[in-house]
């Protein structure tokens, strides 16, 4: 099995709306959607939440609103780990579900810990626009949030699942 880790704000939108308000399908962008539809379809991907949307909004939601903005192919089969569940200290952000969000700093373990308990991952890609990695940059197609995800970002993620 091949996995995506998957942000979402600053790759399937741009930083052009506010980022605290509640999130909902129309923050995702249609075309970054389908771009990531090309990418699931080239290569049979599944999804695994990497964003901080995983803090408040359910997978299955997620996926729903994915399939209709235009990744008709988004399967989505977890989410990595959150902070307070890897036993670190969080952000001063709190949400209304009592989760508070880290700002980023943690990202690349909490996708190695998912890793780690994973038997059958074949390869994997991130993709991401910001947050720190460490050690997994060289599984990162990195986008920039003010344009999100375009054509080329996708030929080289398909590269690096192809490749893995």
């Amino acid at each position: 099995m091949d996995l995506l880790f998957l942000d979402l704000d600053g790759v399937l939108n741009a930083h052009d709306y506010d980022w605290m308000a509640d999130r909902g399908p129309h923050h995702l962008n249609e075309g970054m959607c389908r771009r990531l539809d090309r990418m699931l379809g080239a290569t049979g991907a599944s999804i695994v939440l990497s964003s901080a949307w995983r803090y408040h909004i359910g997978m299955d939601r997620i996926e729903v609103w994915l399939r209709e903005r235009g990744a008709t192919r988004a399967r989505v089969v977890g989410r990595t780990p959150m902070g307070e569940e890897m036993g670190y200290e969080l952000g001063p952000i709190p949400f209304a579900n009592g989760h508070k969000m880290w700002l980023g700093e943690h990202r690349g373990r909490e996708i190695q810990a998912y890793l780690d308990r994973q038997p059958g991952v074949r390869g994997f890609a991130i993709v991401e626009d910001a947050a720190d990695l460490g050690g997994l940059e060289h599984r990162c197609v990195r986008t920039k949030s003010d344009v999100g995800l375009q054509d080329e970002h996708v030929d080289r993620l398909i590269a690096l699942l192809e490749g893995s």
